[in-house]
């Protein structure tokens, strides 16, 4: 969405697409890093939490591109001057896979996943459980739902 964001304020190509945007709805996005952990372990600790392994090349290619990355994030907060953003982080620690042992950790807590905007601009909610399964919902009656929709109709009834 950053990238878009971007794309759409920079380029005439795709400045259409840029005045349809509402706002943005994001689960457990670590905008701002991770306590001190960049994004690339912040990748890692995700499919970790998921039961899969992380492949070191894949992190060192990741952090290659941190400088773009940042400089993405950095363009983004400039751009979303107009835009509604609901951030969600986990209650709950995730079980992630380190060697053979799982470990409770936090995935993205939650000062990483708001950007730190004004309040007018930025709301921040816990969503009780772990990065996984915050945005699964098995019917409307599951914790978290009801935030999660009203944010969602929220953002649409925009303008």
């Amino acid at each position: 969405m950053a990238q878009a964001t971007v794309l759409a304020h920079s380029s005439r190509d795709y400045a259409a697409m840029g005045q349809l945007f509402r706002g943005f709805l994001f689960f457990g996005v670590p905008h701002r890093g991770n306590n001190g952990i960049d994004y690339s372990d912040t990748i890692g600790n995700t499919i970790r939490a998921i039961g899969g392994t992380v492949d070191g090349s894949l992190i060192r290619a990741l952090k290659d591109d941190m400088p773009h990355v940042e400089r993405v994030n950095h363009d983004f907060l400039y751009y979303v001057a107009r835009i509604r953003l609901v951030s969600f982080h986990e209650g709950t620690k995730s079980n992630l896979l380190r060697g053979d042992n799982w470990k409770p950790e936090w995935v993205v807590d939650g000062a990483a996943s708001e950007l730190g905007l004004d309040l007018s601009r930025e709301d921040g909610f816990v969503q009780q459980s772990d990065h996984v399964r915050m945005c699964k919902f098995g019917s409307e009656h599951d914790i978290g739902f009801g935030k999660a929709a009203s944010s969602l109709q929220s953002l649409a009834r925009r303008r």
